[in-house]
């Protein structure tokens, strides 16, 4: 059934903070008693990658580079097995159900809060499957699980494609997609993952199956937006491809945070004029105002910024660039200077239909009282002049404005600070929020954190389809505790 956007948004109004009582995926941090008993090396001689099992003397060091994220949890898996094929997924998966031992998948390991690293079982890294190929004319594409945006995006551009990769380059496709996939231009071509036509999936059983529109519906349902809790490890995405826009014109302002009050009662109306991808980020002492216009014309991005260009009166920013041509490299570029790896990162994020000037003043101390100087909360509104028509997926919370809150540091005796920093900053918004996107939610906040970034119907869908697909608990599911 295909939904627009409004009416989704109608759906999901009232479904704030819903919960299904007693209907969960159950424990899902710890793996099986029996991992020590383990012959690791009949899994090593069945499969091409390496297999790197917990108590070797390269093991910590191996399980470091899984987490994009400096913060590491006292996580430990069994085994990390870095795959070479889909057979090594197979030989892996059905190794652990001998076992009794859980699978993780790590594809890009781009996550805020490592949620590859579990307690025991076996850690599979498809980073290694990182082949793609492009049908120039039927506008269609296959990627492997290890692709990253930045590669994707260079193999499309050439032939005038594109596609709503990540904001950050380094992004690996297989996270992002099952999690939703908020990209670049989402507000026009849709959350990334309503562009998965079809999956080549490795299941519970170990075996390969095909799902599409015509075979196994349900998981290509699921695979739409269930992110970490997918129960089966996708190894081909078959993907849709979008014509690249021909002007993508950058305009961007940059405020003291002096000015705080003015630019927060100018953000409504920049939101209602302006039909762009818009961001708005707060540091400790500026406000950043960008918008990003992709048309098919120079003159069409320049029309979709114009009300940049007209500042209230007694605003004046001190940096401003407006009508910037971009390219997708320098559009990539334009976000990346907080997402690289290497630091130490908290984040969290609510959906919210809030006018921005109400979130805002919601956060406003919060802002002021940041622990880092790299600490930023960031609104996010997919301005648009044509919705997107949407199909019924497990991607089912969405509103009108994402907010990120997010924090990156050097030394881990800040941890604490940070991180409280960021839950109450969340909390202050909590009377506002619509839900989570379980792509920037930090499931470890509360047992139900991971519900309620679904509308309910989903929820309970996804609960029957994980006892339908994997009904021995072989996948770890959503990450619940630190």
């Amino acid at each position: 059934m295909a939904i627009t956007r409004r009416s989704l948004l109608q759906m999901i109004a009232g479904t704030s903070g819903a919960l299904l009582a007693g209907r969960t995926f159950g424990n899902s941090n710890h793996s099986g008693p029996r991992a020590g008993t383990v012959d690791w090396t009949q899994l090593q001689n069945n499969v091409k990658g390496r297999v790197v099992v917990r108590g070797r003397a390269d093991y910590e060091s191996d399980r470091h580079t899984m987490a994009w994220n400096a913060v590491k949890p006292e996580r430990f898996p069994d085994a990390i097995v870095h795959v070479a094929s889909e057979n090594d997924v197979s030989e892996a998966i059905r190794f652990a159900r001998r076992h009794k031992l859980k699978v993780a998948i790590r594809g890009g390991g781009h996550n805020w809060h490592n949620a590859a690293l579990r307690q025991g079982g076996v850690l599979l890294d498809l980073s290694r499957l990182n082949q793609l190929q492009v049908d120039v004319e039927q506008r269609k594409a296959v990627v492997q699980p290890g692709v990253t945006g930045a590669a994707f995006i260079a193999n499309l551009a050439p032939h005038w494609l594109a596609f709503p990769v990540g904001h950050c380059p380094n992004v690996g496709l297989s996270g992002f997609l099952l999690n939703g996939g908020l990209g670049w231009n989402y507000g026009n071509w849709g959350p990334s993952c309503a562009s998965i036509e079809a999956l080549d999936i490795v299941d519970a059983r170990g075996e390969l199956i095909r799902a599409d529109q015509h075979r196994n519906a349900d998981l290509l349902w699921a695979a739409r937006g269930a992110g970490p809790g997918f129960f089966g490890v996708v190894t081909r995405f078959h993907l849709k491809v979008f014509p690249l826009p021909r002007a993508i014109l950058r305009s961007s302002l940059v405020y003291p945070i002096e000015d705080f009050d003015k630019v927060a009662a100018w953000l409504p109306e920049i939101a209602r004029s302006v039909p762009a991808e818009l961001m708005f980020s707060f540091y400790n002492r500026e406000i950043e105002i960008q918008a990003w216009a992709f048309a098919d014309t120079v003159a069409d991005a320049r029309n979709a910024l114009q009300a940049l260009e007209t500042e209230p009166a007694g605003l004046h920013a001190r940096s401003k660039h407006l009508n910037r041509e971009s390219s997708v490299d320098e559009v990539f570029g334009a976000v990346n200077e907080n997402s690289g790896p290497g630091p130490r990162y908290a984040g969290d994020g609510v959906w919210s239909n809030a006018s921005s000037q109400d979130l805002l003043h919601k956060v406003r101390d919060s802002i002021l009282a940041a622990p880092s100087d790299s600490s930023w909360v960031e609104f996010h509104l997919p301005q648009v002049q044509v919705r997107p028509q949407l199909p019924d997926m497990a991607f089912s919370v969405f509103a009108s404005i994402h907010v990120g809150v997010y924090s990156n540091w050097n030394d881990a005796e800040h941890d604490a600070a940070n991180r409280a920093w960021v839950r109450s900053t969340i909390a202050s918004l909590e009377p506002l929020k619509v839900g989570y996107y379980v792509g920037e939610s930090d499931l470890t906040v509360a047992a139900n954190r991971a519900q309620q970034c679904f509308s309910p119907s989903a929820w309970g869908k996804l609960i029957e389809l994980k006892r339908k697909y994997d009904p021995h608990n072989v996948f770890f599911s959503y990450l619940q505790h630190p």
